[in-house]
């Protein structure tokens, strides 16, 4: 085993384009089945099912904190997996003395029960610290309100020193005012994930002191509830708030079905198109040792050693293919617009599409042999019917 894993080394020192070529292109059949497994998820509404399959939507007409309250607590005695419950009103808000006029104007206020989502979930931080520790004194900007009262700031300010020397949101926003109540110091601004609403984050236990309402109520659970348990918790809403609509959780139709469908086929010709170069590109590099493995079987080598020999490159084929892939992988994270699905990304599909260039490369090494055995027979034949 040892030889034989000597003498692959030696082959790849002298045929190392040919190497290189084969696995880069094998890495990057490892990176384009990621993108088109992705691709096909979304198409069939993974990427929105994996957010909305459980998640209820609700628009209350002006729910008061009582009201609120009532429903947690019924919903904490049906013991269902709630995971979160977002709610959200518009306020108006004062951004304080640094912006000209004291500008004020109406955004959302947004709030989490009983605590801010994890990282990994819904928000993703641009600065700062995401816990609030005062709850009294603090808020969150969202992404979006942050830039734009940024951009307010400096276009209101003529003096470039001044400007250079204000860089952070705290500087430069300062102290924000929610329908005129003590001042909030803004700690940080997040970047939602899961939502499109921009405006300020606030504790649940201070977001009733700020709004006598909440106007819009989303309710996640960890996995979909069933028919029973639907109907109760449904049961429950309608008893606690007036609800004047309401949007239910994801259903995947029978035209997102066949879109996938379609998808998937579309990505299977794509991928054995790519399959197909990869085999001759191997086919080619077995090939290179054939004489390599005549010299050996001339001075008593067994055929064991030969399929050996095709394991030992098969296997260094895949290590190096695989360092190619994640290299292609943890290079597109650096562009925002790839990091943004290649986060989500889980070791399932890694693993997918792992197992399917491995497999292309294992074909290789069988077609290889059957045609090394296939040549050898026929030569054998022509000999003797030359004789």
């Amino acid at each position: 085993m040892r030889d034989g894993i000597k003498a692959t080394t030696q082959f790849i020192r002298y045929r190392i384009v040919s190497f290189l070529v084969l696995c880069i292109a094998c890495g990057g059949l490892f990176f384009t089945s990621i993108i088109l497994q992705y691709q096909s998820g979304v198409n069939l509404g993974f990427e929105s099912q994996n957010f909305t399959q459980s998640r209820y939507v609700f628009y209350p007409e002006n729910a008061s904190e009582q009201q609120l309250n009532s429903l947690i607590i019924e919903l904490n005695l049906l013991q269902l997996p709630m995971q979160e419950c977002f709610l959200t009103d518009t306020v108006d808000i004062e951004y304080g003395e640094l912006l000209p006029n004291n500008i004020e104007e109406p955004v959302t206020m947004m709030t989490f029960y009983p605590d801010l989502p994890s990282l990994e979930d819904n928000l993703r931080v641009k600065d700062g610290n995401t816990v609030i520790v005062d709850t009294q004194n603090e808020c969150m900007l969202t992404f979006t309100t942050a830039n734009m009262l940024s951009t307010s700031v400096v276009n209101s300010i003529s003096n470039s020193a001044q400007i250079r020397r204000q860089l952070s949101t705290r500087e430069i926003i300062g102290e924000i005012i929610v329908n005129g109540s003590t001042p909030l110091t803004p700690i940080s601004s997040v970047y939602f994930t899961s939502y499109s609403h921009a405006g300020v984050i606030v504790a649940y236990e201070r977001f009733f002191e700020l709004t006598s309402s909440c106007e819009y109520l989303s309710i996640q659970f960890s996995e979909p509830l069933n028919k029973s348990q639907e109907d109760s918790f449904l049961k429950i809403v309608g008893q606690c708030l007036h609800v004047r609509d309401l949007e239910m959780p994801y259903v995947c139709s029978e035209s997102d079905i066949q879109s996938h469908r379609d998808s998937v086929q579309i990505n299977n010709t794509i991928l054995f198109a790519c399959a197909l170069s990869i085999a001759f590109l191997y086919q080619y590099l077995l090939q290179s040792r054939n004489h390599e493995m005549s010299v050996s079987r001339m001075v008593g080598a067994t055929p064991l050693y030969v399929v050996t020999q095709s394991m030992c490159l098969l296997f260094f084929s895949i290590i190096t293919s695989f360092l190619v892939g994640l290299g292609l992988i943890f290079f597109s994270r650096l562009f925002p617009q790839a990091n943004r699905w290649l986060s989500k990304l889980t070791f399932s599909d890694f693993a997918l599409s792992g197992a399917q260039f491995v497999g292309i490369l294992c074909l290789c090494v069988v077609l290889n042999l059957t045609y090394n055995k296939a040549s050898q027979f026929i030569q054998t034949r022509g000999h003797i019917s030359n004789v």
